[in-house]
């Protein structure tokens, strides 16, 4: 089962997911985190394209 939760930055939409996952036994994936570079401070480049599907499909 996948659940889908979206919403504008800041909302709490990774909080409710984690929530979720948390509950229901599930595996949280924050999209956030295939989509943007981990840098400190945060970067303004996107991640390449390419691993990213694969790893939300999974």
């Amino acid at each position: 089962m996948k659940i889908l939760i979206f919403g504008a930055s800041g909302s709490g939409t990774t909080t409710l997911g984690k929530e979720i996952a948390k509950r229901a036994k599930f595996t949280h994936l924050d999209a956030d985190d295939y989509y943007w570079k981990p840098t400190n401070p945060p970067s303004e480049f996107h991640r390449k394209k390419s691993g990213i599907r694969f790893k939300i499909q999974c």
